[in-house]
């Protein structure tokens, strides 16, 4: 990959005007025949999905597919916090168990290093697998190049992430409350409508990268924190030998920030342990007054809430702007028995008619396909102002929400624990930081290269 890639870079390949989409004539023709040992006929593959609204509105489709190519499909949707383990312990076995697997940019090095995943170049240069008309320009350009890492090509995007703030339009106005649009606003706004009934604000808590760590970073980056020596907030590592920097006053300053969410009693009890399911179903059942979360949730709220929802960017802090950005993607098992039959797999559901059918079934906004995005009957469910705070959101995509280097998935964790510690005041952000620096640098020591 092009780890120099710039906010700047990122926002000239994803956006033009906004988001005015390149629309590309869609995509068909994946060659569905079922033939050879890899391919088809009696082949069984077993998927490993996330159990996010893609992961879930991709499910009921699967059928389609056995019927069509007589592939067998071991469809598995796996809880976010569970399958980056599931899937390493079978990635490492290469005994044939696992097929294909959800990842994201944060696994992509480190599965990479390990020897894990396989190339896909040469398969989706293949016709007979991929169709004639694959179409990998139809793409949204960023999305596309999240997939690659040293120059070749590993996954195909299955969802583009960032976040937005969800909010009760009916309580802020109860309470004469202005949408927030900063971190300090954030708490301002807070202070003014919490109450022991109803909780100003869902924040995730739980241990884990793409469980705290993925909305914890809005506040960290924004108020100026990086994970390592030279780094920018939300930007690429440096070239050479890594060493964290997990102790500087930015950094101590964000989790003090985040923490004081949690410890003022703004959350609901026990959202220190919440990851999404949680903090989304909380919000949904009307339970708290905004959720800083994904946007693929957002449709979601609709369904539920209807008008009373409103939507608008992640708060901003003194440092900028960081929403969040991650390429969700397939990856291809290097010890897949069966990696025809697979490509054939990642290839249609990637395609845009099922990701629009996906979409429609777990009611997310975040397609990867330019023509899916740029569908009238995709613009037909998605309500308005939630693609305006999409809209508004990509000039500030941080392409290195999740750092992209091999040691991040490690050091990532250890400063999801010194969330959850100060969070719940087990330790002071100063002292839990303090900690998981020591972590980091002995990681990095015995881990040069990453």
């Amino acid at each position: 990959m092009d780890q120099t890639l710039t906010r700047r870079g990122l926002l000239k390949r994803l956006t033009r005007g906004g988001l005015a989409l390149t629309t590309v004539p869609l995509w068909t023709g994946l060659v569905l025949s079922a033939c050879g040992s890899t391919s088809g006929g009696n082949s069984q593959i077993t998927v490993f999905a996330d159990a996010n609204p893609q992961g879930e509105g991709l499910a009921p489709l699967v059928p389609q597919f056995e019927k069509e190519t007589g592939i067998k499909v071991n469809y598995q949707v796996i809880s976010e916090t569970e399958i980056t383990n599931k899937a390493s312990v079978a990635l490492a076995a290469g005994d044939g168990s696992l097929d294909v697997t959800w990842g994201g940019v944060s696994q992509l090095p480190r599965w990479e290093t390990a020897g894990w995943i396989e190339p896909l170049d040469s398969y989706l240069s293949d016709t007979s697998l991929v169709g004639k008309q694959f179409n990998s320009s139809d793409f949204i350009p960023a999305c596309w190049q999240a997939t690659v890492w040293q120059g070749k090509r590993y996954g195909l995007p299955t969802l583009l992430d960032t976040n937005i703030l969800m909010y009760r339009k009916d309580i802020l106005a109860e309470h004469h409350a202005s949408v927030p649009e900063t971190i300090d606003e954030l708490l301002a706004v807070c202070a003014q409508v919490n109450s022991t009934s109803m909780p100003a604000v869902v924040l995730r808590g739980k241990r884990g990268v793409h469980a705290n760590i993925w909305i914890f970073n809005i506040f960290f980056y924004g108020e100026g924190g990086h994970y390592y020596q030279g780094q920018q907030p939300g930007g690429p590592v440096p070239a050479g030998k890594l060493a964290a920097d997990l102790t500087n006053p930015a950094a101590i300053k964000g989790l003090e920030v985040y923490s004081e969410f949690f410890l003022k009693h703004y959350t609901p009890a026990g959202s220190a342990a919440f990851d999404f399911p949680e903090t989304t179903s909380t919000f949904k059942a009307g339970r708290a007054a905004m959720l800083v979360d994904d946007i693929a949730f957002g449709q979601e709220m609709v369904s539920a809430l209807g008008e009373k929802v409103g939507f608008a960017p992640a708060p901003r802090g003194p440092a900028g702007q960081y929403p969040g950005f991650d390429t969700q993607m397939w990856f291809l098992a290097k010890g897949s028995r069966n990696k025809e039959a697979a490509i054939k797999f990642m290839v249609w559901s990637t395609s845009p008619e099922i990701q629009l059918q996906a979409a429609k079934n777990g009611q997310y906004i975040g397609v990867t396909r330019q023509s899916t995005f740029n569908d009238p009957q995709f613009k037909e469910f998605v309500r308005p102002d939630l693609l305006a705070a999409f809209k508004a959101d990509t000039p500030h995509l941080d392409l290195n929400h999740f750092v992209i280097t091999p040691s991040f998935d490690v050091i990532g964790d250890y400063v999801s624990v010194a969330v959850t510690q100060a969070i719940t005041g087990q330790l002071s952000p100063q002292a839990a930081l303090a900690a998981a620096q020591q972590q980091a640098a002995s990681y990095l020591a015995t881990h040069p290269s990453s």
